[in-house]
């Protein structure tokens, strides 16, 4: 899969990295999804920036709904299983847990 181009990016979130003494962007881009096998399957890319995570670039649905809600619930996951928030570096607002990502 091709990464999350410009002008397909339907989504944004930017989140905070802080290592006590700076605080540095982590980037949150969903694309727009698109389908596939004849239209059978779509296809939602996305990309997280900014931090390492291993985690699919893109999730499939049956529909575009199915695809961007699969999307989204994957970066979910994959945010809250970082290194960088396990250890209380990685947050949304300075105050919140909450990275506002559905997780399962």
């Amino acid at each position: 899969m091709t990464p999350v181009q410009p002008d397909d990016t339907i989504l944004e979130r930017t989140l905070w990295l802080s290592d006590g003494m700076a605080k540095r962007p982590v980037t949150v881009k969903v694309g727009k999804p698109y389908s596939v096998d004849d239209g059978r399957n779509f296809v939602c890319p996305f990309e997280i920036g900014g931090i390492e995570v291993t985690t699919l670039k893109s999730a499939m649905g049956v529909d575009s709904v199915q695809a961007l809600w699969s999307a989204l619930m994957i970066i979910g996951v994959a945010l809250n299983a970082s290194a960088e928030y396990k250890t209380g570096q990685l947050r949304w607002f300075d105050d919140q847990d909450d990275l506002g990502f559905p997780v399962p």
